[in-house]
């Protein structure tokens, strides 16, 4: 077998085999990677997305409702307190016993704002002895003079009162035990000096003073002091 007849059977054999290089292997089916087309299907994101501005585009073009009305506060506090009676202070002493005091405090009006925002209220100092009990309105004020920082929204504060009372003493009399008043319907003013432990529970010293400043015949006024606690509505 000579070198020509060799070479001819390794041609055959490789074209049999799909070697590289050779027509009959690339005319075969093997494609070259230059010759791939890949096809994409054109995307949808656009319509999406104005779709999506639309609906945006509407819902914030809608009527929006109206906003709901602030509650309005009434009530601000409430204070309850054990007072010893007429005391003396700013007088001499008749009327014996204790009294309990209640005291309602309402939030301040906004045009209270030009007289440093008082709280209306109204209470009673009510004899457990029998003796001249109390009905009283008008407005305090409330003054929170140092933060010692003790405690969250704590602070010593003063609460300078004035207003009217009612009462149910007499008038003119000569029992030693009684004050003779002068007139059921007397001014008052009150003071508490306290701290408030947070923003809802105080303790103070209250005093408290009711007479007629003279302007009837007869004007032995009574003064109560004694200790409140006060609650935060």
């Amino acid at each position: 077998m000579d070198f020509r007849t060799l070479w001819l059977i390794a041609a055959m054999s490789a074209a049999a085999l799909g070697w590289p290089g050779t027509g009959a292997a690339q005319s075969a089916g093997t494609t070259s990677p230059a010759s791939v087309t890949v096809q994409v299907a054109p995307t949808q994101n656009a319509p999406s997305v104005q779709t999506a501005e639309v609906v945006q585009t509407a819902q914030a073009n809608a009527p929006q409702p109206p906003p709901s009305p602030a509650a309005v506060k009434i009530l601000d506090e409430f204070k309850l307190g054990f007072l010893a009676h007429d005391v003396g202070i700013g007088g001499h002493h008749k009327e014996d016993g204790y009294d309990l005091n209640g005291e309602i405090l309402f939030a301040s009006p906004t045009f209270f704002k030009y007289i440093w925002s008082p709280r209306p209220m109204f209470g009673v100092d009510g004899n457990l002895n029998g003796k001249t009990s109390f009905y009283y309105a008008g407005l305090a004020w409330d003054w929170v003079f140092w933060r010692p920082g003790w405690g969250r929204n704590d602070g010593f504060f003063i609460d300078p009162a004035v207003g009217g009372s009612v009462n149910d003493g007499k008038i003119s009399t000569t029992d030693p035990t009684r004050k003779s008043m002068g007139s059921h319907v007397l001014f008052r003013e009150g003071l508490d000096l306290g701290y408030r432990f947070n923003s809802m529970v105080s303790l103070s010293s209250f005093i408290d003073h009711s007479s007629n400043a003279g302007i009837a015949n007869r004007n032995e006024g009574i003064t109560n002091f004694g200790m409140r606690v006060g609650f935060k509505f």
